[in-house]
C-alpha cells in the first residue's frame, strides 16, 4: 500500500512525472554527446525552463525508460508515497546521477503549489545537496525555516526578488524554559555561517540578539572573532535589535568592520550604530528604536545628532523614543545645525517629555528644505497649559515668547519645512479641559500655519485640535483632512470645510473617525453630510 503524506499528495506528483521524464530522455541524449552534468542555461531544453506539464507521447517515454528508475527514486526521496515500486539503486546516487538543473526543476514543482515555509523548509532538508541548489537559486522559493527541538533559535530566509534572499536571525530564551537548549548556540552558528556562503545573494540580515542570553552572547562572542571583516556585497539591509545592551558595548560592535558597499537601510535599538562615515554618507533610510535603562538619566543629545549630520543622503527617518529615554536639555540656539539636506520624510514617535524631546529634536535638527512628509505622536498627559508644548511649532515658524502680552513684539522665524506637503499630528492627552490647552484660533497658530503653502494632507488627532477648522483658511492647496479622536467640532465650521471648499474644488475628501459633532444654528446640509467619510 501506498503511504499517504500530510504535506503532499500523489496526484501532485504524477501530474509532473510525465514533463520530468521529457527532460530525463532530452537530458539522457545530451549525456551521451558528452555534456557535462552541469548544464549552463543557455543550452538548456525549452521544457527544462518551463514546464507545462505537456504530456509525453510513448515514444518519449521508451527514449526515458533507462532513467525511470532514477527519478523515482529523486521523488520518493521528496515525496514518501512510492514505497511500493521496486528499487535497485540507492537515493544518492539516483541525485548523483541528475544535473543541478534537473533537482532545480523538482524542487520548483513541488513549491509550486505550496508556497509556505513548511514544504520549503521539508524540501529544503532532503540531502545537502538539494539544500545547497535550493539556496543558489533563490527564485525557486519563497522560504525556508529551520529550529531546534524547542523553538528557541530559528533562522529564516526569505525571498525577495529574482536573486537576493534576506536571513531573520533570532537568538533568544524560550520563556517556557529557564536555560537555552545546550545545541541551540552552536546550530545558529552553523546556520549563520551557511548564509555568509552565499553572501552574494544576502540582501536583507536582520538579528535579535540579548547579552544576558547564553546562546546570544556566545554567538556574538563568534561574530567578533571569526567573522570579524565578513563581505557583504549586495546587502541593502541591516537590522539590530539589540536587547539589554549599551551602544559603547564593544561586543555589539561586530559588524563595524563589514564591507557593506550596497547598504541603503538600517534598523537599530541602539543610540548610535557603530557605522562608519563611509557606509553613513551612503545610506538613505534609517529606523532608531531608543530606549533607555531604568535609571531614568538624562542622555546627552549632542552625540546622537553628530551620528544624524553624517547621514548626508538620507531620504526617509524613522524615530521612535521610548518613554524612559530622555534628552538633556541644550543651550544651542534652534536651527543652529545643518542636518539632512535630502530628507523627504521624517517619522518621530515619543512617549512622555514629550516637550524636552521635540524641543531638543527640532532644535538640533535644522532645515530640512526637501522634507515632504512629517509625522509626529507624543503623549501629553503631563501637560496641561497650552505654552507647554508649544515648542512643538518651532519647526513651523513660531518664536517662543516670555508671556501673553508679549505677543505682538515677538519675531516669528521662516520654517524649517517650506516644501512640507503631508504632516500628521497625533498627540495624546486625556486631560485636557474646555477652559485650559486647547488650541483656539490665536495669533500665534495662524503665523505658525500660515506658512505651511504647500501642504495637500492634514491628519489631526486629539482634542488639542477641536479648533483646527478655524485654520482652513490657511492652506490653499489642502485636497485632504482627517481628523479623529476630537470632541465638539464646530458643525459650522464643519459645514464650510467639507461643503463650500469641496464645491470650489478645494477638498478631495474630509474624513472624520471617532469625533462628536456639536451643532450650532443649523444642522449640516445634505451635501455636506454626504461628502464627510466616517472611518
Amino acid at each position: 500500500m501506498r503511504k499517504e503524506h500530510n504535506e503532499f499528495s500523489f496526484d501532485a506528483i504524477v501530474s509532473h512525472v510525465d514533463a520530468i521524464l521529457e527532460c530525463c530522455s532530452w537530458l539522457e541524449q545530451n549525456l551521451a554527446e558528452g555534456y557535462p552534468n552541469s548544464i549552463p542555461n543557455k543550452h538548456l531544453h525549452p521544457r527544462l525552463r518551463k514546464l507545462d506539464g505537456v504530456k509525453s507521447t510513448v515514444r518519449q517515454l521508451q527514449k526515458a525508460q533507462s532513467l525511470i528508475p532514477n527519478v523515482i527514486r529523486v521523488l520518493e526521496k521528496c515525496f514518501p508515497l512510492l514505497d511500493n515500486l521496486s528499487m535497485t539503486l540507492s537515493v544518492r546516487n539516483a541525485f548523483r546521477a541528475l544535473p543541478d538543473d534537473v533537482v532545480a526543476i523538482v524542487f520548483e514543482h513541488a513549491c509550486d503549489g505550496d508556497r509556505s515555509s513548511a514544504t520549503a523548509g521539508s524540501l529544503s532538508r532532503v540531502s545537502r545537496r538539494f539544500r545547497r541548489i535550493s539556496l543558489a537559486l533563490p527564485s525557486l522559493w519563497s522560504e525556508l525555516s529551520s529550529k531546534d527541538s524547542l523553538g528557541i533559535n530559528r533562522m529564516r530566509y526569505h525571498r525577495t526578488g529574482a536573486v537576493g534572499f534576506g536571513v531573520h536571525l533570532w537568538c533568544r530564551q524560550d520563556p517556557k524554559n529557564e536555560e537555552t537548549h545546550p545545541c541551540g548556540a552552536d546550530r545558529v552558528r552553523k546556520l549563520f555561517s551557511f548564509s555568509l556562503s552565499k553572501a552574494f545573494h544576502l540582501r536583507h540580515l536582520h538579528f535579535y540578539l540579548n547579552p544576558a542570553n547564553e546562546c546570544s552572547r556566545k554567538l556574538l562572542e563568534r561574530l567578533n572573532t571569526a567573522y570579524e571583516y565578513v563581505s557583504l556585497p549586495v546587502l541593502e539591509t541591516l537590522s539590530l535589535q539589540l536587547v539589554n545592551c549599551k551602544a559603547e558595548n564593544p561586543i555589539v560592535q561586530f559588524y563595524k568592520a563589514w564591507h557593506m558597499p550596497s547598504l541603503r537601510r538600517v534598523e537599530s535599538t541602539v543610540v548610535i550604530p557603530a557605522l562608519g562615515a563611509e557606509l553613513c554618507a551612503q545610506l538613505t533610510s534609517c529606523r532608531l528604536v531608543l530606549n533607555h535603562d531604568d535609571s531614568g538619566s538624562w542622555s546627552d543629545p549632542a552625540p546622537f545628532f553628530s551620528f544624524l549630520q553624517a547621514l548626508t543622503s538620507l531620504q526617509d527617518l524613522d524615530i521612535i523614543l521610548d518613554r524612559t529615554f530622555l534628552f538633556r536639555s541644550s543651550e544651542a540656539e534652534p536651527g543652529t545645525t545643518k542636518t539632512l539636506p535630502k530628507l523627504t520624510s521624517l517619522t518621530l514617535h515619543t512617549g512622555h517629555n514629550c516637550d524636552v524631546i521635540g524641543r531638543e529634536f527640532f532644535k538640533f535638527l535644522g532645515p530640512c528644505p526637501k522634507l515632504k512628509r512629517l509625522s509626529v505622536d507624543a503623549n501629553l498627559s503631563y501637560y496641561e497649559s497650552e505654552q507647554d508644548w508649544l515648542r512643538f511649532l518651532g519647526p513651523f515658524g513660531y518664536q517662543k515668547y516670555s508671556s501673553y502680552s508679549d505677543l505682538k513684539r515677538r519675531v516669528v522665524r521662516e520654517s524649517q519645512f517650506p516644501a512640507l506637503e503631508h504632516l500628521e499630528f497625533r498627540l495624546r492627552d486625556h486631560y485636557v479641559s474646555p477652559e485650559n490647552g486647547i488650541i483656539g484660533r490665536s495669533l500665534t497658530f495662524d503665523d505658525a500655519f500660515a506658512q505651511l503653502r504647500h501642504l495637500k494632507h492634514l491628519t489631526l488627532c486629539g482634542n488639542r485640535f477641536r479648533n483646527i477648522l478655524h485654520w482652513s483658511d490657511h492652506f490653499p492647496r489642502l485636497h485632504s483632512l482627517r481628523l479623529e479622536d476630537i470632541d465638539h467640532l464646530d458643525s459650522d465650521l464643519l459645514d464650510y470645510v467639507a461643503g463650500a471648499r469641496q464645491e470650489e474644488g478645494s477638498f478631495e475628501a474630509v474624513r472624520i473617525k471617532n469625533c462628536s459633532i456639536v451643532y450650532g444654528q443649523k444642522a449640516l446640509s445634505r451635501s455636506t453630510s454626504q461628502r464627510l467619510l466616517w472611518t
